[in-house]
């Protein structure tokens, strides 16, 4: 099953965010900020009634909040992620397995650094 890109974006920033999905979309702008443009232009609703009918996840009403909505990632959901995270992960081990164990050892050190940096940013970012 091929999922378009803004299901997979709105599927992935789901599971990002845990559970719970609030209209409007506060927590999706931090996990996918280009879906927002997205679900502005197409929908929140749209795209969530496309992730549902699918199967990919559930939605039901908060139990204290009604202008809430939660929007669950189901199993089949999850599956979805991992096909799509191996499809993308394919042709990357491909290339990465062509290169010389030295530039492969550099590789690694640099994102080992990228991942620090991202993370150095994202404490910064929680910090205000």
């Amino acid at each position: 099953m091929a999922q378009p890109v803004e299901q997979v974006d709105l599927l992935l920033a789901v599971a990002a965010c845990g559970v719970v999905l609030r209209k409007p979309f506060d927590q999706l702008a931090d996990a996918s900020p280009q879906l927002v443009g997205e679900m502005r232009r197409r929908g929140t609703d749209e795209l969530v009634d496309l992730l549902e009918r699918d199967g990919l996840v559930r939605r039901s009403e908060d139990s204290t909040d009604r202008r809430v909505v939660v929007v669950e990632i189901t199993a089949r959901g999850r599956r979805e992620i991992e096909r799509v995270g191996e499809l993308m992960r394919a042709p990357v081990a491909r290339v990465i397995a062509g290169l010389s164990a030295e530039k492969r050892a550099r590789l690694a050190g640099a994102l080992d650094d990228l991942q620090e940096a991202f993370a150095v940013a994202k404490e910064t970012a929680n910090a205000r």
